[in-house]
């Protein structure tokens, strides 16, 4: 195992009184942080690179279109409370900073390509996907449900991981006999 990515605190940062049951309080989100990253099924690949994730943001207006369509009676999620789980994902990789773990800020990666994609957005006031500020047409493209990754926001996704995997790779030969299956350009072809 070269790299174990860890991504959590979408689910956790759910509203105490969401009817999903599916929050969980902030120093328990860092302590279960912190008890991952030390596990011995984890440590036990001590070569691995843990790449630390951030809680992507929420869209508050899509997202509360679809949790009353689901049932939910109200918003499930917040931005800002959200955003308290992403500094504590921050923090964690900043204590653990040279010693594997690697931080990947999906959250601020995610915000900046949705205000690049928001039309007329003005940094100002409130975070952007708040209720507060106003549907976002430009995190509408990123998040499916106001919550989960579309297409788009998996692309900016994986910009953001790819930096941090595969660095020895451009050195391998194209036809590593470590590789499972060889490189496109040198495996058998039928013509």
């Amino acid at each position: 195992v070269s790299y174990i990515l860890l991504l959590l605190g979408s689910n956790d940062s759910c509203l105490p009184s969401s009817p999903t049951k599916q929050h969980i309080p902030l120093e328990q989100y860092r302590s279960n942080l912190h008890a991952i990253i030390n596990h011995p099924a984890i440590k036990a690949h001590e070569d691995a690179v843990i790449l630390l994730v951030t809680p992507p943001p929420v869209n508050e207006v899509h997202l509360e279109k679809e949790d009353l369509k689901m049932g939910n009676g109200a918003l499930t999620r917040r931005q800002e409370v959200t955003k308290q789980y992403v500094d504590v994902a921050r923090s964690i990789a900043g204590e653990y900073a040279g010693k594997g773990v690697e931080l990947v800020d999906l959250w601020s990666a995610l915000m900046d390509e949705g205000k690049r994609l928001t039309p007329g957005f003005e940094e100002s006031g409130a975070l952007l996907g708040t209720n507060e500020k106003g549907d976002s047409e430009g995190l509408r493209s990123l998040l499916v449900d106001g919550l989960h990754l579309t297409g788009a926001g998996y692309k900016v996704f994986w910009e953001q991981v790819r930096p941090h995997v595969g660095k020895g790779w451009a050195d391998e030969p194209l036809d590593n006999p470590s590789w499972l299956f060889p490189h496109w350009s040198v495996a058998p072809s039928d013509e």
